[in-house]
């Protein structure tokens, strides 16, 4: 492999190590000083947080500058108070946050919703129903960016992966840090 090569794959493959711990950090400091592992939906509360702190939405997706960042959990609840625990109404972006568990209920005025498994079957409405809203959309569901989710969350043994449909992301508005995209796996991007 020539010099200039090398020294790019090296650079590269820091960067993504200072992402992971940087990632690793939040999500840590969200959990606290557990002493046992985590446990699933600790982890992919934090990992929810750490997406809202880490995009960007624009200016008129909110009604006012004081106007709350409102989180929404689509479907079954599999967070119950861990998501509550976990955020513990923290400001993101200087905006107080807001949970809404929504059953039957619109989720247009929210931010970020959480898809859970429970709405497999009305996948496809959902998603088109969010598309061109300024809504970052997250699921479990598998095949979820293939839809047109925004990020995927996947477990490998006791580790949450994620996928970001970068094309999705862009339709939304919504720009994902550069951090968090160099710990993902992209799809939906010619990069």
């Amino acid at each position: 492999m020539p010099r200039g090569r090398q020294s790019t794959v090296w650079w590269r493959r820091a960067a993504k190590t200072a992402g992971c711990v940087l990632l690793t950090a939040v999500c840590a400091a969200q959990i606290g000083g557990a002493e046992k592992p985590p446990s699933e939906y600790e982890l992919k509360a934090a990992f929810l947080y750490t997406f809202a702190q880490f995009t960007e939405w624009p200016a008129d997706a909110f009604p006012s500058p004081s106007a709350p960042l409102i989180i929404g959990i689509l479907g079954d609840d599999p967070f119950g108070r861990i998501l509550d625990d976990t955020i513990k109404q923290e400001p993101i972006h200087g905006r107080p946050t807001v949970i809404r568990r929504l059953v039957g209920e619109s989720f247009k005025s929210c931010h970020l919703i959480f898809v859970s498994s429970s709405e497999r079957r009305q996948l496809t409405q959902i998603l088109a129903e969010a598309k061109g809203s300024s809504i970052l959309t997250i699921s479990e569901i598998d095949r979820f960016g293939y839809f047109g989710g925004i990020v995927t969350l996947t477990m490998e043994g006791p580790r949450v992966r994620f996928e970001i449909n970068l094309n999705a992301a862009e339709q939304a508005h919504l720009k994902i840090s550069s951090k968090l995209l160099k710990l993902a796996r992209v799809t939906g991007s010619n990069r």
